[in-house]
């Protein structure tokens, strides 16, 4: 059974997830900062890659206290 949690967010409400503007998260799409899937013109970020993103970005800045 599915649950109401959305498997992927449009560029517009990553940015709010993000505290971003949506033109930084477009860049972010473009230079591969930000993890998308692309089906057409489309592109859609998996909430699992986002996640796993914030994740590694949190433990890098967390090894380089020392």
């Amino acid at each position: 059974m599915l649950n109401d949690e959305r498997l992927t967010y449009d560029a517009g409400t990553a940015a709010k997830l993000l505290g971003l503007s949506k033109n930084s998260v477009y860049q972010g799409l473009l230079t591969g900062q930000i993890p998308c899937i692309v089906i057409g013109r489309r592109k859609i970020i998996p909430r699992a890659a986002l996640e796993k993103m914030l994740a590694e970005a949190g433990n890098k800045s967390e090894g380089g206290q020392g």
